[in-house]
């Protein structure tokens, strides 16, 4: 928006808004992300989750009752687990946390002639996720806990031997991301046009 006042200066005024899917998995920022849990057959590698139905979650081996429960509680609540159960999970098929930002830009322009030609000088203030700087948990990135929610291995008495295998679930948790990308900034500018 520009306010002009009187022919040889003007105010310009911007408010900017940008909204988009994005979070941090380890030290990568990203869009999408998939579930993974550790591999059964003894590589490193891990691999993409099963979805089971109940049937099949009912039949599973978990570390114990309340696990078993929880991880059913999570895919029913999670949009895309939720209506693919009975098959893999497609790779980065979850998405991250919607990011809101709200930018300003405040600039007092200066205009005048050199040699007949139009110029201005613009001083100009420009605050990005403005809204960080009245609440700080506004406009801030997200960072998963992990994306290794499911973990089968050997499970040991009180003796240390080896009873069976079980799955143990561990629920990702999209915490606060401790960056300057998340908090608010402001640059001053002087622009010459010509």
């Amino acid at each position: 928006y520009n306010i002009k006042e009187g022919k040889n200066f003007a105010t310009n005024l911007g408010l900017f808004y940008e909204g988009f899917n994005i979070g941090y998995n380890g030290n990568y920022s990203t869009s999408r992300i998939s579930y993974v849990m550790n591999s059964v057959s003894g590589t490193s590698t891990n691999q993409l989750i099963y979805i089971p139905t109940d049937d099949e979650l009912a039949k599973m081996p978990f570390v114990d009752e309340a696990n078993k429960a929880a991880y059913k509680s999570f895919i029913e609540n999670d949009t895309y687990l939720s209506t693919h159960r009975g098959q893999y999970e497609q790779r980065n098929a979850i998405l991250a946390p919607w990011l809101n930002r709200i930018n300003f830009h405040i600039g007092q322009e200066f205009k005048f002639n050199v040699a007949g030609k139009p110029n201005s000088i613009e001083v100009a203030a420009d605050v990005r996720n403005i809204a960080n700087l009245l609440n700080n948990k506004w406009g801030s990135y997200k960072a998963l806990s992990s994306n290794a929610i499911l973990k089968y291995a050997d499970v040991l008495d009180e003796n240390g031997d080896v009873t069976g295998k079980a799955y143990t679930f561990t629920e990702p948790e999209w915490k606060e991301y401790a960056n300057t990308l998340s908090t608010w900034s402001a640059v001053l500018s002087l622009r010459y046009k010509f």
